[in-house]
């Protein structure tokens, strides 16, 4: 009967243990980075930069409540201000993220406003939207390459093994 009972305690706690893994980002030093001009068609939102352009897709991101409303707002020319406070880039996946505070024109603010799948491209219509969505104030910000490496965390697979295992030995051979 104590076989079957240690079999089962053992048992349920490798079924009940789940290996987890822990995700780190490890990010390059930042660079300095402008960006001069902002133009949004019906379908896309591109931003010329000093290191790169950026194209932020609206169909990739259109079920983001809180994105779809910061496109309507650009495009109804509700912002008054923009202060990105860094672009990261993921060397992985290719696509970027960045994190921004929007000031409107109605005096309110949006803060800490995280805009995913933002691609790095070279803007064949560069020119175009330099002329035609030039800010008057240049913002700069941070741009950072950051990789993501995974490593396993062991503690939820030890501790349910050895606490039922301290246990039946304290069962079996007493307190000491």
């Amino acid at each position: 009967m104590r076989n079957l009972q240690l079999l089962v305690m053992i048992l349920s706690a490798l079924l009940l243990s789940a290996c987890s893994s822990i995700t780190h980002r490890n990010y390059d030093k930042a660079k300095d980075e402008s960006l001069f001009a902002f133009l949004a068609d019906d379908s896309n939102l591109y931003i010329v930069g000093k290191l790169y352009d950026y194209q932020i897709n609206k169909k990739s991101i259109g079920k983001s409540h809180q994105y779809a409303n910061l496109w309507e707002l650009l495009k109804s020319h509700s912002v008054k201000g923009i202060e990105v406070e860094k672009i990261a880039y993921d060397t992985n996946s290719k696509e970027a993220y960045a994190i921004a505070d929007v000031d409107l024109v109605d005096g309110k603010s949006l803060f800490d406003y995280y805009i995913p799948n933002i691609k790095l491209v070279k803007l064949e219509n560069r020119d175009k939207i330099l002329q035609e969505g030039r800010l008057s104030n240049i913002i700069q910000t941070k741009f950072m390459n950051y990789s993501e490496t995974k490593e396993v965390d062991w503690f939820p697979v030890v501790a349910p093994i050895m606490m039922p295992a301290y246990l039946l030995r304290w069962s079996i051979y007493g307190k000491d």
